[in-house]
């Protein structure tokens, strides 16, 4: 049985941030905190929970990231990946 696809719907950002509606119909943020040797945003909920954690070290060799997802985003692993990832690409 296959499900129906969702689409994530973006809101435009602000300083930065990005939101959209998950799968359950609540909306979540995502909230970029660079920094020197670190870039790091945080995906959490209207509470406050964050639910998702994408890292990239700077000063890294290659630029690969890391995505972890806490228990309250589990149920929407593909949202957070899909988020993360238009997060992290540029906009032309």
């Amino acid at each position: 049985m296959l499900s129906t696809p969702r689409q994530a719907q973006f809101q435009l950002p602000s300083k930065g941030d990005r939101s959209f509606k998950g799968p359950d119909g609540r909306t979540y943020r995502w909230k970029s905190n660079a920094g020197l040797l670190r870039n790091e945003m945080q995906c959490s909920d209207t509470k406050g929970v964050v639910v998702a954690t994408y890292r990239i070290t700077m000063m890294a060799v290659s630029k690969d990231g890391e995505l972890r997802i806490n228990p309250p985003g589990r149920f929407m692993v593909d949202f957070l990946v899909a988020t993360a990832l238009a997060m992290r690409t540029p906009n032309f």
